[in-house]
């Protein structure tokens, strides 16, 4: 018993003296741990700019020392700390032949382009912190899981579905008064417009007499404000550059987002690389205006336009040929503005939407705003001019189905401009729709909430280099612009 004691004593001494040894161990891993996120913390502050090129939105702490986690996560095992696979982004794809069913024989293009997206966004050479991934799977996910409910709800509801008859797009290049267009156009009580909560919450369909006290408006408010936890004051900025709001009128491009058509996210990405060059690509692209085409056919169910859709996405520019294919009735309003204010806007908006995706001490090592986004901001304007031209030329298209909107023409007077578009495309312009476009202009002066400064200086660039780049662009439009 005496010995039997005596074990038991050592066994205890020995037990706690083991734990006092794993209990130093660990704080003093921790402290390594601790100096280790400290020594990448001054790091990065070292390198932090005095000003910023965009806007000077902080991250929180949280984030920062997340991020700082992820950093040395990857230094230390070689190995992204967020990882986002094909399967990943496919994850809520319905089964391919009930995609190829309703979106056609390019619809399998989409996994392609999900392939090239994981490969590139796990590049450790890419730009994206761990809470930018984070932030976009979360992201991806909402829209593909929106994408799914649609297309199980057209599955079950297409005998209802009616054509979508003479539908008026507005095209051309961004920042060129675009979403002011928009907004008096959808002052017309008979057209019918897309506004952010349908098409991030898009079932069931939206209906006339709640259309603006649906529940969801409340829902997806609180789901944005989770982005005030990466960025405090992120729409504050972003609002100076953009308006956006859950009731706010927006472009169709939401719709397209689930099928990885990323027009912002390809900043982070190879410019020559496999998902630019499929972004880019044109040809097999049918599947998105399939998908669009349907998407309306399904929010109108409950709601359908008196006279016509008016919508408006820049991302057309890039695909028209497709556009038209879908649309063959509709009709086209392209916008244009002095390429010396649309590509410093441009440029400048990638940042602004998709600051909280990098480090701004990220930016400002690899030169921001230097080669990736000026060559990725000019590449994509470039090819947005060239192909509306091409598209223009085709036999199948009517010109009478486009009409030019030359920016100071219709900032001088934008009711007038409105009303020469209504007439050129035979529709219906009335007294009520001129007051509402009137009390409009009176409420939403422009700058309403700020504005940014941009220049081509800020960019290197020059008035002639924009006129090498864009010759055949300018020798067209240039004497209106």
């Amino acid at each position: 018993k005496k010995n039997k004691k005596g074990h038991i004593t050592y066994l205890l001494m020995y037990s706690f003296i083991l734990y006092g040894f794993l209990i130093i161990l660990s704080i003093n891993l921790i402290l390594v741990l601790l100096l280790v996120l400290f020594g990448f913390y001054r790091k990065l502050k070292s390198k932090a700019p005095k000003k910023t090129h965009g806007h000077n939105a902080p991250l929180t702490k949280f984030v920062i020392i997340f991020n700082l986690f992820g950093e040395f996560f990857h230094a230390v095992l070689k190995r992204p700390f967020v990882q986002i696979s094909k399967k990943d982004l496919l994850k809520y794809y319905l089964h391919e032949n009930v995609e190829v069913e309703l979106l056609g024989d390019t619809a399998s293009e989409s996994h392609l382009g999900a392939e090239y997206l994981s490969k590139e966004i796990n590049d450790p050479n890419n730009m994206i912190t761990p809470i930018g991934k984070m932030a976009f799977k979360s992201f991806i996910d909402s829209v593909s899981i929106n994408r799914k409910n649609v297309l199980n709800y057209a599955l079950k509801n297409r005998d209802d579905f009616k054509e979508i008859t003479k539908p008026l797009f507005i095209i051309g290049l961004p920042r060129t008064g675009s979403t002011l267009l928009l907004n008096l156009l959808s002052c017309d009580p008979k057209t019918r417009t897309l506004r952010n909560w349908e098409m991030f919450m898009s079932i069931p369909p939206p209906e006339k007499e709640t259309y603006f006290t649906d529940k969801r408006i409340k829902t997806l408010e609180k789901v944005h404000e989770g982005v005030s936890f990466i960025q405090p004051d992120f729409y504050k900025e972003f609002f100076k550059i953009h308006y956006y709001n859950v009731t706010a009128l927006e472009e169709e491009y939401m719709v397209m987002l689930p099928m990885f058509v990323l027009l912002a996210h390809q900043i982070f990405f190879d410019l020559e690389g496999e998902y630019n060059t499929w972004l880019m690509d044109q040809e097999k692209k049918q599947f998105l205006y399939n998908y669009l085409y349907l998407f309306l056919q399904t929010m109108q169910l409950n709601y359908e336009p008196e006279s016509h859709w008016s919508l408006k996405a820049p991302i057309h520019s890039l695909y028209p040929e497709r556009l038209l294919e879908r649309f063959p009735d509709g009709n086209f309003i392209v916008t244009h503005r002095s390429l010396n204010n649309v590509v410093p806007s441009w440029i400048k908006l990638y940042y602004y939407s998709l600051s909280y995706y990098f480090n701004e001490q990220d930016v400002k090592s690899r030169s921001y705003p230097g080669d990736r986004f000026k060559k990725a901001g000019l590449h994509c304007l470039k090819e947005m001019t060239k192909r509306v031209m091409k598209a223009r030329e085709k036999d199948i298209v009517n010109e009478e189905q486009f009409y030019d909107c030359y920016y100071p023409n219709f900032i001088e007077n934008p009711i007038n401009m409105v009303k020469s578009i209504y007439e050129h495309f035979g529709y219906d312009y009335t007294d009520e729709f001129e007051e509402n476009m009137k009390n409009y202009l009176s409420n939403n002066k422009q700058h309403k909430y700020g504005r940014v400064d941009y220049s081509l200086e800020e960019f290197n660039l020059t008035e002639d280099d924009l006129s090498d780049i864009f010759q055949d662009y300018l020798s067209v439009h240039g004497d209106h612009i």
